[in-house]
């Protein structure tokens, strides 16, 4: 008879535990970020896709497939996530750039406005829009990052060098790019030139499993009450940190949560 109490009442306590959490919106579950499917839609076997020589300066270790003429993991970013048409889920892929307007925009918006429309409209990329002639020397918002007298980096809308901490384009922002296993990190938000190249720079969330495309389910991700004063990435992993770091000016007060 106790085992069964025992039982019953560990039954109510787990009942409780999910109604509380879906009354108070909490996550329950984290969408998997991890890459599923056939390899060699990403990857090309020995470096000589399509019986081309071996690309030396290309996917290098990665072995990763791009376009013909190209010598930048970047072009294999926008490749995967890029369409001609107006879709924004292609094979169970994201795409964030579509050449021509997008239908249903996922979370976070799409490179279609900035790369069509002018600089105003989003992130300029390597691989996706211009440079913008308004804003060479730093990020807007904070040409001088995180109040430092010299800039952070110029610019993620040139190729990769040593401006850009050989990130130039979409690794400015998602630094840990590797799709295989599921980190943790939300939609591959991170960096790490503060300690080059530490892990401990990211932010932290759950995905929706359609990246918001409907309105059913949404993104979560983290955030603090602030000031945070000396706190870092590193210790707050949410995102108004994260983004403060290139555009503290576009935040209400300095150290934001």
């Amino acid at each position: 008879m106790k085992i069964k109490q025992k039982i019953y009442k560990c039954s109510i306590i787990t009942a409780l535990f999910f109604l509380i959490g879906i009354l108070c919106g909490f996550p329950m579950f984290q969408a998997d970020a991890a890459v599923t499917g056939v390899c060699s839609n990403c990857h090309t076997m020995h470096n000589s896709q399509n019986g081309n020589s071996i690309n030396v300066a290309g996917p290098m270790g990665n072995l990763l497939s791009i376009p013909s003429g190209s010598a930048s993991t970047v072009d294999a970013c926008v490749g995967c996530h890029s369409s001609t048409t107006s879709n924004t889920i292609i094979n169970n892929v994201p795409i964030v750039y579509n050449t021509i307007a997008p239908t249903a925009p996922l979370a976070g918006g799409n490179f279609y406005w900035v790369a069509s429309q002018g600089d105003e409209f989003g992130h300029n990329v390597y691989g996706i829009s211009g440079q913008d002639p308004n804003h060479l020397n730093g990020a807007p918002g904070n040409e001088n990052c995180g109040g430092l007298t010299t800039p952070c980096h110029k610019t993620l809308a040139v190729a990769p060098s040593s401006e850009n901490y050989n990130r130039g384009g979409c690794r400015g922002c998602h630094f840990n790019v590797f799709h295989h296993n599921d980190n943790g990190i939300y939609r591959f938000l991170s960096t790490g030139h503060e300690t080059g190249g530490s892990a401990a720079y990211y932010v932290e969330g759950g995905e929706d499993s359609d990246w918001e495309q409907t309105t059913a389910t949404h993104n979560w991700y983290k955030g603090v009450v602030g000031p945070v004063n000396a706190e870092t990435l590193a210790t707050t992993h949410s995102i108004s940190t994260f983004c403060g770091g290139c555009h503290k000016d576009f935040h209400r007060q300095d150290f934001i949560g």
